[in-house]
């Protein structure tokens, strides 16, 4: 984990505007229980397609403080993903308790990687929303038709 090396070993801003976890699949799970359980670490909280061991009136501890320490909680899945559920009852517990989230449903998503690429005007342009640069060796994959 980053955060651990990050002092010594990586040149990195260490406050928690600066800080982002967002996974896909059970890594998305995780990203959704750590993330959410540690809101005085990250400001950006994201999964998509993802497993939860916890139910979702579990995940936020106190809903205002939440609504106000998030720049952005963003969750998304595929309409056809098997745990479509999932997402969607995490986006309306979030949305019920008033949580400002971005929830993001593919039409006709799969668990696959249809999903989770960006091939599509909406995701494309999400997909770098906040991203002010990018190392050289870093980037990100935008699918184009013909």
């Amino acid at each position: 984990m980053v955060l651990f090396a990050q002092p010594k070993t990586y040149s990195a801003k260490s406050d928690r505007e600066s800080r982002a976890l967002a996974r896909l699949s059970i890594g998305g799970g995780q990203s959704l229980n750590f993330g959410l359980g540690n809101l005085d670490t990250f400001a950006w909280v994201g999964f998509s397609s993802a497993p939860n061991t916890r139910r979702p009136d579990d995940l936020i501890k106190d809903h205002a403080d939440a609504a106000k320490k998030l720049r952005l909680l963003y969750v998304a899945c595929g309409d056809k993903d098997g745990l479509f559920r999932i997402s969607e009852n995490v986006h309306k517990m979030i949305d019920e308790k008033k949580v400002p989230h971005l929830y993001n449903v593919i039409p006709g998503g799969r668990h696959d990687f249809r999903v989770w690429i960006a091939d599509n005007d909406q995701s494309r342009e999400r997909g770098l929303m906040f991203v002010k640069s990018l190392p050289a060796d870093a980037g990100m994959l935008f699918l184009f038709e013909g």
